[in-house]
């Protein structure tokens, strides 16, 4: 041998002996490539294998055989372009730059959880029935996106946006639509505009001037506010104290005539304003002295007053000191406590020394319970 050839055996020699090793690994029966796949440790080179991935055969990613520089991300493997041979997006695929995993479990490619910030473009544009779940059949007629009313979390509830919408409130409102009347509803015309807005069915106002009925038709406690149990006693209708525009009742509007019992049933400054701590004392009822109109001017009947009692008592507010004179010279005057009862006693004008009467008034002459005036 040359030295030329000595120096290239070596070499040959290492090439047969890889490629006789190749050859017997072809050779290797498919349970002992199981085998030796199961003796290695995927999850060292940082991918798990888990779900189908562990059902597939190495050369399905390891493609020519090659084992390092695989991609460890989904998209890599399963976007359209990929030179690994498995599953691809499909071309209606939601527009999104969101990865696989965002949305897709390792284990299956149905969707568990879905994130809409990596979505691109409207929601009709998936949400039409075909690629995801749309407007069902008895969707409220409206031009609006899905994004004026609905959010991302979940379908309902809604924010409604009544600006786009045509027709009347009863085209949608109607109990099959949308919520409508309620059985209990006050009965009147399908207009529901007429009393509600279209941010709450409450506060509503009320045109009662399409209502037909007398007020406790509806105004009876179960389809409308009614008589409280405080209210006063009387078989007038509603209208006759109240108006339409507030249950405030105006002094001049109340019907004493349909009110039943007495005046202080109501008028003891609890449902009605009664007695002033200042009032005369005096057991009579309020008819007596008052009228249903106003309570002065008032008559007085003095008949239940005690006779031997004091008229300074309640009229001390009313007392004139000029007309009282006890002497003239010099001039003095009758006190309070000297006039105890204006209409039984005598009323006297001394000379100066308070002794000889000048000028004699008899009781009852000048007051009487009788007479208008004093």
């Amino acid at each position: 041998m040359n030295a030329q050839f000595k120096r290239e055996l070596p070499t040959w020699r290492l090439l047969t002996t890889t490629l006789l090793f190749l050859f017997c690994f072809a050779l290797l029966s498919p349970i002992d490539a199981v085998a030796a796949k199961k003796k290695f440790d995927h999850s060292t080179t940082g991918f798990v294998l888990s779900g189908p991935h562990e059902r597939l055969e190495c050369n399905t990613c390891h493609i020519r055989g090659i084992f390092k520089g695989i991609p460890r991300q989904c998209v890599n493997c399963h976007d359209r372009g990929s030179q690994i041979g498995t599953t691809q997006k499909p071309i209606n695929h939601v527009q999104t730059s969101g990865e696989c995993e965002s949305c897709h479990s390792g284990t299956t490619w149905a969707v568990t959880r879905f994130d809409h910030s990596d979505v691109r473009g409207r929601c009709v544009q998936c949400h039409n029935n075909t690629t995801a779940m749309g407007k069902p059949n008895n969707h409220v007629q409206a031009g609006n996106a899905c994004e004026d009313c609905h959010i991302t979390a979940a379908w309902i509830p809604a924010r409604y946006d009544h600006s786009n919408i045509t027709g009347s409130c009863f085209s949608c409102h109607n109990g099959v639509n949308a919520t409508g009347k309620s059985p209990n509803h006050v009965t009147s015309s399908n207009n529901c505009d007429d009393c509600h807005t279209t941010n709450a069915w409450l506060p509503a106002r009320f045109d009662h001037s399409n209502v037909s009925g007398g007020c406790s038709n509806c105004h009876n406690n179960v389809r409308a506010t009614g008589k409280p149990v405080n209210h006063i006693a009387t078989s007038c209708q509603c209208d006759t104290c109240h108006s339409t525009n507030s249950w405030n009742v105006s002094a001049s509007r109340v019907d004493h005539g349909c009110v039943s019992g007495s005046c202080v049933s109501c008028h003891n400054n609890v449902t009605a304003i009664g007695k002033p701590r200042s009032h005369v004392q005096s057991n009579e009822l309020c008819e007596d002295c008052h009228s249903t109109r106003a309570w002065t001017p008032a008559t007085f009947n003095h008949n239940n007053i005690d006779p031997n009692g004091s008229c300074i008592a309640c009229h001390s507010g009313d007392y004139r000191t000029g007309p009282h004179i006890r002497r003239e010279t010099p001039q003095e005057y009758y006190s309070v406590t000297d006039l105890q009862n204006c209409a039984s006693s005598s009323c006297h004008i001394y000379e100066s020394d308070n002794v000889t009467i000048k000028e004699s008034r008899p009781g009852g002459s000048q007051h009487s319970v009788t007479r208008q005036s004093w």
